[in-house]
């Protein structure tokens, strides 16, 4: 598959590289619309995969030209001057041209960037995945009671894919802001459950991983 795959990419410049679907427009991620691919990512994703079980530097360097291509699409949704930095926030449409964002398929890309950092270690995966965070964060805090909790689309997707990506830098929400937040004692956790219902309880864990993220990202940063 990784071979079809590398042969209907189109080069965008001598560093950039895109994949049509089928109805040959341009996704930042793909699904059911590959039809030997049983799980949404992006391409950039599988590729690396191929490239960890292979050893093919080749398939790395293309992983590394999807998200250049990722990059040139996004745009900015937020800026705010905190005095010591500014916080910037952009966001990668679900299709190039699209006018729409959504935190969702943000946060498949944002996973792709940790896993392409986790073996590049260069600053501007972390600094893309940081803004799209940003965006994701952002939007929680202005629609968190609009979010649906299902997975497609939805709050709990939302939360696998930062999960995903906080497993990916080796640290766990609860070792990362056992002094920052109460809300990552276990025990705390464990007293709140029957206190709210099951979607509220999975929006709060979402918001903790969301935190998590960040925090981890500003280490990451530097000063």
């Amino acid at each position: 598959m990784v071979n079809w795959i590398e042969s209907i990419g189109v080069k965008v410049s001598a560093d950039s590289i895109k994949f049509p679907s089928w109805d040959e427009k341009f996704r930042s991620i793909v699904y059911g619309d590959w039809d030997r691919l049983l799980s949404i990512r992006t391409p950039g994703e599988i590729l690396i995969k191929s490239y960890e079980v292979t050893g093919n530097k080749f398939r790395l360097a293309t992983a590394k030209m999807f998200a250049n291509w990722l990059e040139s699409i996004s745009v900015e949704t937020g800026r705010v001057n905190t005095g010591s930095f500014t916080r910037i926030s952009r966001a990668i449409p679900y299709m190039e041209g699209e006018k729409s964002n959504s935190p969702w398929v943000n946060a498949i890309i944002f996973n792709f960037l940790i896993k392409l950092y986790s073996i590049e270690r260069d600053q501007k995966y972390i600094d893309l995945a940081a803004s799209l965070l940003n965006y994701i964060e952002d939007y929680m805090k202005e629609n968190l009671q609009k979010l649906d909790p299902i997975f497609y689309q939805g709050a709990s997707g939302i939360g696998y894919y930062l999960a995903s990506a906080l497993l990916t830098l080796r640290i766990t929400p609860t070792t990362t802001l056992t002094h920052t937040t109460e809300t990552s004692n276990p025990s705390l956790m464990s007293q709140l459950s029957p206190m709210i219902s099951p979607i509220e309880l999975g929006f709060l864990i979402l918001l903790v991983v969301i935190v998590a993220l960040v925090v981890i990202l500003k280490v990451l940063s530097g000063p």
